[in-house]
């Protein structure tokens, strides 16, 4: 199986080292980082050192490039792009897609899916988020700080969650702590409607979240605030 993540940055970096470690090397799977700039170039010289909570390694993938011409097709894309690079991303591994390509995307938004998909709708596109604070540290350099790490994802049609049951197995096999959900909007919606509030709610108080909920005030605020946006 051929493995791509796209964009090597705080997402992409903490589960490109963890699927490099375990898959980089092996018969079974190829490896594919997709960055740029410094941050490619010192990972094709020295590895990606990623630091985690519980320990700190070094890997290389089996290919770290900015430009997937020539790759073939790619089984398993992780896509860890910032919302607003999205489209140009997508555009450069169009060709890199075919009916058999899984996309999982990591990043913030409920239409992330719909925004790959107009791209590339030859390609089977999961909805996908993750709970994880990381970011790059430096050139080839990727800190997980915080969050528990878990990608959560699943097909829009709830009848074909089984179908990926062995995603779900690789990327665990990995140490990535990944489950694959029937219902993938609840599962966005229940994160948006509380970043949304949380974002909200820190710069109107100006406040951190802690101090929002130690305050009986605030956090009755906050309450109405989730139940509002529930409830549109």
């Amino acid at each position: 199986m051929k493995l791509a993540v796209i964009g090597i940055g705080g997402v992409g970096g903490v589960f490109g080292g963890l699927l490099a470690r375990k898959y980089a090397g092996s018969k079974e799977h190829e490896i594919v980082f997709v960055a740029r700039g410094e941050h490619l170039a010192a990972i094709k010289k020295n590895g990606l050192k990623l630091t985690t909570p519980n320990e700190e390694f070094t890997v290389a993938p089996d290919i770290a490039t900015d430009n997937t011409e020539g790759l073939g097709t790619f089984d398993l894309v992780l896509f860890c792009v910032k919302s607003y690079g999205l489209e140009k991303a997508a555009e450069q591994i169009k060709r890199n897609a075919g009916p058999k390509t899984v996309i999982i995307p990591l990043l913030n938004g409920v239409d992330i899916s719909e925004r790959i998909k107009a791209v590339i709708p030859e390609a089977d596109v999961l909805g996908g988020l993750v709970y994880i604070g990381s970011s790059i540290v430096g050139p080839g350099a990727v800190k997980h700080a915080g969050g528990s790490g878990q990608i959560i994802f699943g097909p829009k049609d709830a009848s074909r969650v089984e179908n990926y049951r062995p995603i779900e197995k690789l990327l665990r096999d990995a140490g990535i702590k990944a489950d694959l959900v029937a219902d993938i909007d609840l599962a966005l919606w229940t994160k948006y409607i509380f970043i949304s509030s949380m974002a909200g709610l820190t710069s109107y108080f100006g406040k951190t979240f802690g101090e929002i909920l130690e305050s009986p005030q605030d956090k009755q605020f906050l309450e109405g605030v989730l139940k509002e946006i529930e409830a549109v």
